[in-house]
């Protein structure tokens, strides 16, 4: 994993934002002054994406956009490869497209301005950046993460009607990060929208309704939505992506009518976590946990806790570091 993640201005270098994992402190850009400088000349002479190592010893991957450049910084200890730091600039590139929209982001005309405005996809790009805190495999297997309920069904049922009376065809269920039911077309969104959207609701603190703009990556990234979300349950968010109507207001009104019957179900599903899928499927004691990825859905399903044991992060957190 990137130590730092840095963003500038293509051409220019004018530094935009840095962000940095755990508890590394940012770093001023005058620190990896020589470093950039690396990074800008290979601006120059490289189409898109490239890795190299500075005289630091540094490894450095870079992202060359039309109009920004991203940066990931780590040492050469062995966190991360090539292939997954290429993804991770990928992914934040676009994370910035899914909250800003493409247009603006590809035609920055004020940089103080834009490093204003940039600043509302921070708390989407340090969930990327930092995801191996989280007890999802998506950054990995660019993949959504799914929980496996014998609930699914009925929820199914629950969500399709909600969204026919929301006007939408987009509509998900997501519990503990991990999408437990969603339409048809909802599974239909590409990969990275699926992996992103999720992440975004897990980046949101905690409120009962919220309505944020986006835009689709790939289905839509010029022209915004409205993605609705409302808190159902502990940890339980329904997200339902609509046009200009309805309004938030009106929508939430409408959310007690049509889910008060489905609280138990909901509660139920919901404790499938952190296991993740039935209790009543039986799996060999030897294994410790599993990560299964639908590499044409789009889905993966992982456990690290498949007996349910408890108090026990320290021992989960290893499982999860194999995988």
């Amino acid at each position: 994993m990137a130590a730092y993640l840095i963003c500038l201005t293509s051409g220019s270098g004018l530094p935009v934002f840095t962000r940095s994992v755990g508890n590394v402190k940012p770093t001023p850009n005058d620190v990896i002054g020589s470093d950039i400088l690396i990074i800008m000349y290979l601006d120059e002479v490289v189409s898109r994406l490239a890795f190299v190592v500075v005289p630091s010893n540094t490894l450095l991957c870079t992202l060359i956009l039309p109009s920004l450049v991203l940066i990931a910084v780590m040492g050469r200890d062995g966190a991360a490869d090539d292939v997954h730091m290429g993804q991770l600039l990928d992914n934040v590139f676009n994370a910035m497209v899914l909250l800003y929209g493409l247009d603006d982001l590809t035609n920055i005309k004020n940089v103080e301005r834009f490093k204003k405005e940039i600043r509302l996809c921070f708390k989407l790009v340090d969930t990327l950046i930092q995801q191996s805190a989280l007890s999802t495999f998506s950054d990995v297997t660019h993949a959504v993460d799914v929980m496996v309920t014998t609930e699914a069904s009925i929820l199914q049922s629950f969500l399709d009607t909600f969204v026919e009376a929301a006007d939408s065809p987009y509509g998900c269920l997501i519990a503990h990060g991990r999408v437990i039911a969603a339409t048809t077309k909802w599974w239909e969104l590409k990969a990275t929208e699926l992996v992103l959207l999720s992440l975004l609701i897990v980046s949101f603190p905690q409120c009962s309704s919220r309505d944020v703009p986006i835009y689709l990556p790939h289905g839509s990234p010029t022209i915004p939505h409205r993605l609705l979300t409302f808190e159902l349950l502990g940890q339980v968010e329904l997200c339902v992506i609509c046009g200009p109507t309805p309004t938030l207001v009106e929508l939430e009104r409408e959310v007690p009518r049509f889910w008060q019957a489905a609280v138990d179900t909901l509660r139920s599903a919901s404790q499938t976590s952190p296991r993740n899928f039935p209790t009543s499927m039986d799996v060999d004691s030897n294994i410790l946990g599993f990560l299964l990825v639908n590499v044409q859905s789009n889905r993966c399903l992982s456990s690290v806790n498949l007996m349910r044991e408890r108090d026990e992060p320290a021992k989960h957190e290893k499982r999860r570091a194999v995988l």
